[in-house]
């Protein structure tokens, strides 16, 4: 690849990731990859692209923070719908786990469209060990028949903005490490390449320190359920929003992984 063909690349890799469409970035990277012979940069855009598979581990920046909800029925047989669901009540390995929220596994382009949704919610494929640990602890007061993770779909923003900070970042040390004069054969650009997807500033390759706890099985969410309408009251939910922003904070993302299945910003 010549000098003025990547420049331009890069050019356009920014132009979509700081304003445009974060998919086209990634599609760009994706090229990048390829011309510079860069594995991990590709599998890396393919996996934003097509979602994370089962035996890859979505990066940290993955995560996003969500609250326990529950449908059921007191004792005296009166239904409750969207009953917020304290970690208190569960065993220490859950707790553990529920406490650090959602890894999401989709495509981007399916967190893009969560972003945008008032509220969202997924169910974990463990939900029935979850249930008995919580009906166990509320046997005298109620019980749940159904539990979900639920959070204001704001929340996956951060997760947007932490792809398009990559791709940036991306850029701003390829273009310092090529200087525009220069004539830099394949064997360099590979090389470039390959040291600024393995910057901190990037940090798009290897595990990302994923979290494993209980049984030892990946918690994580690769699909949004059906029905994106949360059942929790509007006062529950400005309850939940203003604990998410006093967690989350600006741009960071807190979160957990679950064994199950999940238009720019």
């Amino acid at each position: 690849m010549k000098v003025p063909e990547l420049l331009d690349l890069l050019d356009r890799m920014e132009e979509a990731a700081i304003g445009g469409d974060v998919v086209e970035a990634l599609l760009l990277c994706q090229k990048l990859g390829g011309d510079a012979d860069s594995a991990g940069l590709q599998d890396w855009a393919k996996h934003e692209l097509g979602g994370y598979p089962q035996e890859v581990t979505p990066p940290e920046y993955r995560r996003v923070a969500a609250l326990l909800f529950g449908n059921g029925a007191f004792l005296g047989g009166k239904p409750v719908t969207g009953h917020p669901i304290p970690m208190d009540v569960l065993p220490k390995p859950e707790k553990e786990e529920l406490g650090r929220g959602i890894l999401l596994s989709m495509p981007v382009s399916q967190i893009q469209t969560i972003a945008k949704k008032e509220t969202a919610e997924w169910r974990p494929s463990h939900s029935a060990r979850i249930i008995d640990a919580v009906n166990a602890a509320n046997k005298a007061s109620m019980s749940y028949d159904d539990i979900y993770f639920g959070m204001p779909g704001h929340g996956c923003a951060a997760v947007i903005v932490a792809v398009r900070s990559r791709i940036v970042s991306l850029v701003t040390l390829l273009r310092r490490s090529i200087p525009s004069d220069a004539q830099p054969d394949q064997v360099s650009v590979k090389a470039a390449v390959l040291e600024a997807v393995t910057a901190p500033t990037v940090n798009i390759l290897g595990s990302n320190n994923a979290l494993v706890v209980g049984d030892g099985s990946t918690a994580r969410v690769s699909a949004l359920d059906g029905d994106t309408s949360l059942k929790p009251s509007r006062k529950v939910w400005r309850w939940l929003k203003r604990i998410l922003e006093a967690v989350t904070g600006i741009g960071t993302v807190m979160g957990i992984l679950w064994d199950g299945s999940g238009s720019p910003l």
